[in-house]
């Protein structure tokens, strides 16, 4: 008799299913000892395990979205419009070939084909409460105010919306570091990576939404399950940072 080892892996945004995913480029480590950066304990991060080898989805586009899938298990009745911030091209082509009543729009302040070049500090080409949903994903490491940059993202969404964000978080800092001004060889070394102005600590992170208006909903492993986790590579102590203003049509049912 013949048993089929059943794949431990399985992409949630292509649904493929690999051996293993790829591991982050050796760049990052390499530019770290060659700087000595400091010792982390990063919340959400897979060095072994980051990216899809079919459709390119790192660590946490994969939870992302999971998470959307699990929001939006059943068809939403109307359109429901979305802001990618430093956007994800596998995330793109899921909401384009999953859930096309998802509208997408993009921005970025350097990238070249996105629907709003804007500093996300100052985003006056959009109104106030103009988007359902946006993602941002590390976007406010780079930013020198990223208070500013909350209160935009505050401003632009919907009453009843929702918004995603994610930092890298070290877990073993316990305040954040902050120096928008310093050189990239101590950017490395204080914060790992040379475009980055700030290491946040998870508590400093959740003090910094909160005085910005959100209400914060922590996604980790159990809302979302073992199984995705285990199935998208996930690290244990992974959380995505759910924000509203207050009751939200998306998420009040988890949250």
């Amino acid at each position: 008799m013949f048993y089929i080892k059943k794949n431990k892996r399985k992409c949630a945004v292509c649904h493929n299913y690999p051996d293993k995913y790829d591991p982050l480029n050796l760049y990052y480590a390499q530019q770290e000892k060659k700087y000595g950066a400091e010792h982390t304990k990063a919340e959400f991060l897979n060095r072994k395990e980051y990216t899809c080898p079919f459709c390119y989805a790192t660590d946490r586009d994969r939870l992302c979205v999971a998470f959307f899938r699990k929001i939006f298990e059943n068809k939403q009745d109307k359109e429901v419009s979305l802001l990618d911030i430093a956007p994800s091209a596998p995330v793109e082509d899921y909401f384009k070939n999953n859930q096309p009543e998802v509208i997408v729009k993009t921005a970025d302040m350097l990238m070249d084909g996105v629907d709003y070049k804007i500093d996300i500090q100052n985003m006056k080409e959009i109104e106030d409460e103009s988007f359902d949903m946006w993602i941002c994903f590390h976007v406010l490491e780079h930013v020198k105010d990223d208070r500013k940059a909350l209160s935009e993202l505050y401003r632009i969404l919907k009453k009843d919306g929702m918004g995603m964000l994610l930092v890298p978080i070290d877990l073993k800092t316990k305040k954040i570091d902050e120096d928008p001004n310093c050189p990239e060889e101590e950017r490395w070394r204080r914060f790992g990576q040379g475009d980055h102005v700030r290491r946040y600590s998870k508590q400093g992170f959740l003090d910094r939404i909160k005085e910005s208006g959100f209400r914060v909903i922590e996604v980790g492993k159990s809302i979302m399950g073992k199984e995705v986790f285990e199935e998208n590579a996930i690290p244990k102590s992974a959380i995505l940072y759910v924000v509203t203003k207050g009751k939200s049509r998306f998420v009040d049912k988890i949250g």
